[in-house]
């Protein structure tokens, strides 16, 4: 767990200076590059929600292998395993429950769309 301690705010701080951009320096956007804004932070959360289901996977079997026999050890293990493909296979659901949505009905629920009417 200490490694995941670790990782988090090093994604979350690389997420962050790859949205900074020139127009965020200044201090002001528009509203039309909040769709690319969002976009970009949903999908990164799910690459991120995906990567770390699949670290936590590895770090159960790890420990899995490294455990030695010890039922304690063992137990601990299986739960990280359990609950990393629970996980995994959440985010893998989400996804294609919403791309069935999007087949189905024909409104583009996987792209953050935001329509600015600024008419007077």
């Amino acid at each position: 767990m200490n490694l995941l301690k670790r990782i988090i705010p090093l994604i979350l701080l690389f997420d962050f200076l790859r949205l900074a951009s020139p127009t965020f320096a200044q201090g002001y956007a528009d509203l039309d590059e909040l769709n690319g804004v969002f976009a970009s932070v949903l999908s990164n959360v799910a690459i991120a929600g995906a990567f770390l289901a699949f670290a936590a996977l590895l770090y159960g079997g790890f420990r899995y292998i490294v455990a030695q026999g010890d039922p304690k050890q063992i137990s601990g293990a299986r739960s990280t395993i359990t609950w990393a493909i629970l996980g995994l296979s959440l985010i893998i659901i989400a996804w294609l429950l919403l791309l069935f949505i999007e087949q189905f009905t024909g409104v583009p629920v996987t792209q953050f769309l935001l329509r600015v009417d600024l008419a007077p």
